[in-house]
């Protein structure tokens, strides 16, 4: 190796003809500061300029590297192997080493197994109410109905009863009914946004992840629910609403006090993730929870908001904050509906405890719509703390009863709170009081539940219907569509039975009614089973049915796909209906059972399953299906009453049924004949 005239470094090497060959290299500087050339040929350089002469940075850092792989790289098969195999024992060792930290993680912060010890309860004789000649309601009582379905947000059997208790103590004219409930996005169009009216701006502290409290706002809003009204009478209403006419007071166009129903709205926070709570497109949306927003923590925040505006409710005690105010009502009772709004009687009872007693709080009612969901449901103890108040640690003694572990179980909270407890079903509030009853869970509020029942402070309300809605007699869109029940069939029905006597009759554990014989009619028309056939030609017309299901069994299935309702049956009894020829009709939202499993049957018994999942569809084909349908089957695990089977019985289907829980109340079993 020497240098040339042109300054440029040349390196000799011996050729394949055995004589001496170069090329021409730029020196590189080795880390002991010596020269040396790389093992491949560059680009000469014929200028000696400092900038250009010299190899930097990235660069040169790769030409280093690659010279090294060209002189040491693998020789033949067995080193590429041997590579290989050292990669890959390498990765593999990563892997496992990655999997020990995430698996220690999780063991670290995987909360301890919540054990329930066993328990045996003395049994407590049932306390039925009194009749209504011993005691009295004071006229104009103002009740507030909290929970999370109502009127149009009313999704399931939770909302169904709900809405038609509220119109049916509204109509009394004894009280005063009034709703909270979340300020749902699709409201907005459903009702009218023009309809809405800001009712108060308030405040809460919540917790930062820091152990901050930090200022999170929020609105109140009321619209009106309109009883009784048809669909071209709320249009109209709606017409005037847009033209600029507001609601002043109680009454407005005309209608009467009993027709009105205040319904105030729990709208969002302004603080993330809080801005995201109560968003929904639809109606079966307003159960799930946006992303970044965990649904334990949109539970507690409306209900601690709840709990502030009805202590601001109480505060006011009916007086306007100022004249440009709305006039607002007093608060007598609070009816809390299910465990997710337990609670806001906590909320209210730290309200009441630490301000000025100036005012008698409200009494507080809370209603067991279930009894194993509702049993479940828990929150985490962190969560609570995170809408606590200052006084925390106070606060939480105090709550000590209620956490199992690290989460609170919120229904025992509510039992011992409340200062009056009821159920759905009398029958099963007999029977858990009695020791008749056993349940998942029921150690953590047998002890309340019994010392309210001993107080006779806990009783069962069985449901009812609400013919408003589902009147296959009167509905409107069966009377379009010429399907109506027959006005003879009402009269027979009357002239028997009225429907004052089957709601007075209903879990009175009667054997007989004051039945009277059915006069048959020579007209057709006449027949229940001529509107059923009709219903089923509608049907058939939309592609909603097939011409088939017209001489074969239509058999209805209408609730949330989640496993206590029995989905797990659903491919035995389609094998079933295949043998028999019948048609399964199922009409229910999402839930805890997977959807696939269900549209998965709808692909396999395809002649002989319809599922109608989407709320377009139920909306608008729903109550054919019901008027169509010539059973009702209700294949539940648990059921505390069966709506949807009373419904049934409305529309003239018989109930196929497993005839737990609180359907034992009102159906009737017909065994099968030898």
């Amino acid at each position: 190796m020497y240098n040339d005239e042109n300054g440029l470094w040349r390196a000799y090497g011996v050729g394949e003809d055995g004589k001496r060959s170069g090329s021409n290299v730029r020196p590189i500087s080795t880390r002991s500061g010596s020269s040396s050339s790389l093992p491949f040929n560059v680009r000469p350089t014929t200028t000696r300029s400092k900038g250009k002469f010299r190899e930097r940075g990235v660069l040169q850092r790769l030409r280093w590297q690659l010279g090294l792989w060209l002189r040491y790289r693998p020789r033949g098969m067995n080193g590429w192997i041997g590579l290989g195999l050292l990669a890959t024992v390498t990765v593999l060792l990563f892997a496992e080493l990655i999997w020990i930290i995430v698996g220690s993680l999780i063991l670290y912060t995987t909360p301890a197994p919540i054990l329930v010890p066993l328990e045996l309860f003395p049994k407590v004789p049932y306390k039925h109410l009194p009749p209504p000649s011993m005691y009295t309601l004071q006229e104009g009582t103002s009740i507030f109905h909290v929970a999370k379905e109502f009127g149009p947000a009313a999704m399931g059997g939770l909302g169904m009863v709900l809405t038609a208790l509220a119109v049916t103590q509204q109509k009394s004219n004894q009280m005063n009914v009034s709703v909270i409930m979340p300020y749902y996005t699709y409201l907005k169009s459903v009702v009218g946004e023009e309809r809405m009216e800001k009712i108060a701006d308030l405040s809460m502290n919540v917790r930062s992840w820091r152990g901050h409290d930090q200022t999170l706002n929020f609105s109140v809003w009321r619209f009106q629910y309109y009883v009784g009204l048809n669909t071209a009478e709320l249009a109209k209403l709606q017409d005037m609403y847009k033209q600029g006419h507001r609601i002043q007071g109680a009454i407005s166009f005309d209608l009467p006090p009993e027709q009105i129903i205040p319904v105030y709205l729990i709208g969002p926070g302004d603080r993330s993730p809080f801005e995201r709570a109560f968003r929904a497109n639809d109606i079966l949306q307003i159960y799930s929870s946006p992303s970044g927003l965990p649904q334990e923590w949109k539970d507690l925040f409306f209900c601690k908001a709840t709990a502030l505006f009805i202590d601001y409710l109480v505060t006011q005690r009916g007086s306007s904050a100022s004249p440009m105010t709305p006039s607002l009502p007093t608060v007598d009772v609070v009816h809390l509906h299910g465990a997710t709004n337990a609670y806001v009687a906590q909320y209210l009872y730290d309200f009441a405890t630490t301000s000025i007693p100036s005012h008698q709080p409200p009494s507080i009612v809370y209603t067991m719509h279930d009894y194993l969901d509702e049993l479940q449901y828990s929150n985490t103890v962190d969560n609570v703390l995170k809408f606590m108040s200052n006084d925390a640690n106070e606060q939480s003694a105090q709550v000590q009863r209620y956490i199992h572990g690290h989460r609170m179980y919120m229904s025992a909270l509510a039992l011992d709170l409340a200062d009056m407890v009821t159920f759905v079903s009398r029958t099963m509030a007999e029977q858990m009081v009695t020791g008749e009853l056993d349940f998942y869970l029921k150690e953590f509020i047998m002890p309340s539940l019994l010392r309210r029942a001993q107080r006779g402070e806990f009783v069962g309300v069985t449901n009812g219907v609400d013919f408003a809605k589902l009147n296959p007699f009167s509905n409107q869109m069966m009377r379009d569509q010429g399907c109506a029940f027959p006005d003879y069939a009402l009269r027979s029905v009357e002239g028997t039975v009225g429907v004052g006597d089957i709601v007075a009759t209903a879990g009175s554990h009667s054997d007989t009614l004051p039945l009277k014989p059915f006069l048959l009619s020579n007209d057709y028309r006449d027949y229940i089973t001529t509107a059923k056939e009709s219903a089923k030609r509608y049907l058939i017309q939309h592609h909603m049915l097939v011409e088939r299901d017209l001489a074969r069994p239509v058999v209805l299935f209408v609730g949330r796909f989640q496993y206590n309702k029995g989905l797990e049956f659903f491919k035995s009894t389609l094998e079933t209906f295949r043998e028999h020829d019948a048609k399964l009709v199922a009409i229910g939202q999402k839930n805890n059972y997977p959807f696939e499993w269900i549209q998965q049957l709808e692909r396999e018994y395809s002649d002989h399953f319809k599922l109608v999942a989407t709320q377009k569809e139920q909306q608008k084909w729903s109550v054919f299906y019901r008027a169509a349908a010539d059973f009702t089957f209700v294949p539940s695990l648990t059921e505390s009453f069966g709506l949807v089977a009373a419904e049934g019985l409305l529309f003239g289907a018989g109930v196929i049924s497993s005839g737990v829980g609180g359907l034992r109340e009102f159906l009737v079993d017909r065994p099968l004949d030898d």
